[in-house]
């Protein structure tokens, strides 16, 4: 269904009144607990990926030509973008299939791929040159497994929770909160764990130039994975919420949506 015209733009509110109306919004979409869900259980799942700007230096460590790190992270992106369109088609089929709970299913079975990928690149054994293909195997992997959250999971269901006329304020309320706070953990989590927990020193580094490192490199792979791990196996866990909140809030919509068509019969 179409959202209604928009008003004319003299009709629209300005200035203060504009933000206390879009601040009533949001406190609305708090009152729906699969909104708070999907709030909460985002931004683990994006601390991840705040940090990706250290695989450049992690590979670097690992005795990975720079040319190379370039042509890995490259494959990593490539595969981003195909795992994006499959999570969404996944999503869909989970969901035609079992009903509402193949939302959150999608996003679980992608974090359940994610978990070993992530831990076998930067665990999985001893850095040093030569692992390549293995880095550019699971990086690839990881991008084509572990994208599906978004549009297989997050925004069908965002989609379903609020009315039509909402939806794209929905989605951008939810992405710009988890990105910020996301933003401010994830960078200054890895530093701490690399430098305090590990023994990672960024100092040190900084002033060399690139190449292989091993005990650094093990240090910043330790940092890096408890920085995506730990949040992704948090988000895994929330996720499991989803299956009691998201049948409940589109009963709850569905039943908004009915009386409203209802009223304005009435109206009319």
């Amino acid at each position: 269904e179409e959202p209604p015209c928009k008003p004319a733009a003299d009709t629209l509110p300005h200035g203060c009144m504009a933000v206390r109306e879009e601040l009533k919004t949001l406190w609305k979409f708090f009152t729906v607990p699969t909104f708070c869900i999907l709030v909460v259980k985002g931004v683990f799942e994006t601390i991840p990926y705040t940090v990706f700007g250290h695989f450049t230096l992690f590979f670097q460590l690992a005795g990975i030509e720079s040319g190379k790190v370039a042509v890995v992270l490259s494959a990593g992106l490539l595969a981003a973008a195909a795992g994006v369109c499959l999570g969404g088609l996944i999503g869909d089929r989970l969901s035609g299939r079992i009903g509402p709970g193949g939302r959150p299913l999608t996003s679980q079975l992608s974090l359940a791929f994610n978990i070993p990928l992530v831990s076998g690149m930067l665990l999985g054994s001893a850095p040093h040159e030569g692992k390549f293909w293995l880095y550019l195997v699971l990086i690839a992997l990881w991008g084509l497994l572990g994208h599906w959250t978004n549009c297989g999971t997050n925004y069908p269901i965002l989609a379903q929770i609020v009315p039509v006329s909402s939806r794209n304020r929905v989605m951008a309320w939810e992405a710009a909160i988890e990105d910020s706070i996301a933003g401010a953990i994830g960078p200054i989590l890895v530093a701490q764990l690399a430098e305090r927990a590990f023994g990672y020193d960024f100092g040190a580094v900084k002033g060399r130039r690139p190449g292989m490192d091993a005990l650094s490199a093990v240090a910043l792979g330790k940092a890096l994975a408890a920085t995506i791990c730990i949040p992704m196996v948090s988000a895994f866990a929330l996720t499991s919420l989803l299956y009691w909140s998201y049948p409940r809030d589109i009963r709850t919509s569905q039943q908004r949506h009915s009386n409203g068509k209802e009223a304005s019969r009435a109206a009319a």
